[in-house]
């Protein structure tokens, strides 16, 4: 079973200078992106993050998103993406309804009593520790991700995903979009919904 993490590790490994991300000026290669992303795997569990934890995450169209969103599942965690202007008492709802660990963010506002730590400071305190993660071991019925409504017509619903169904929905995107390897794919959808996520992981596939 191909999933996230193990799309990415062997794109690393077989093709390590092809562009994974571009984001205005900057490129980053899909070595680059494993690297960071097992980087800050290493943090993660220095900070105390465990398989089955749930971890949240400002979805914002950003690379340190996307090093983040595999970094939680490479150590077994469950990614619970969030808007990027969320307000306050959807954060709440969510941080209490998922049980969350914490929360890597754009901006210091999130849960009250819930560690957040910024994008950037987290990837400079992995760059600092150095020890990268090996990824856990890919149980297909594992949960790996929660993603919510934005709660416009009600409180916010949360769909799970196990590594499985998110590995049949890579494959079911990228072979019905027709994603070749060659495409490059411009993604100015949330990245917090369901869509999305499809089509960003589709491409990492």
């Amino acid at each position: 079973m191909i999933t996230l993490v193990s799309a990415v590790r062997d794109h690393a490994g077989a093709r390590p200078d092809k562009p994974a991300l571009l984001f205005r000026d900057s490129v980053l290669t899909y070595a680059g992106l494993w690297r960071q992303a097992a980087l800050l795997g290493g943090w993660l569990r220095e900070k105390g993050v465990a398989p089955g934890d749930r971890v949240m995450l400002t979805g914002a169209s950003r690379p340190e998103y996307v090093i983040a969103l595999l970094a939680v599942q490479l150590v077994g965690g469950v990614t619970v993406p969030v808007d990027r202007n969320p307000k306050p008492a959807t954060l709440d709802y969510i941080a209490r309804l998922t049980g969350a660990k914490g929360y890597l963010a754009t901006m210091k506002k999130g849960p009250e009593g819930l560690p957040l730590t910024l994008y950037a400071d987290a990837l400079t305190e992995a760059e600092a520790l150095n020890r990268p993660a090996d990824p856990v071991p890919a149980d297909p019925d594992r949960l790996c991700e929660l993603l919510f409504t934005t709660g416009t017509t009600g409180t916010p619903k949360g769909a799970s995903h196990t590594l499985r169904c998110l590995a049949a929905n890579m494959e079911n995107t990228r072979t019905g979009i027709g994603i070749r390897p060659e495409d490059i794919i411009l993604l100015p959808l949330p990245l917090n919904h369901s869509f999305g996520m499809r089509v960003l992981r589709a491409y990492l596939l």
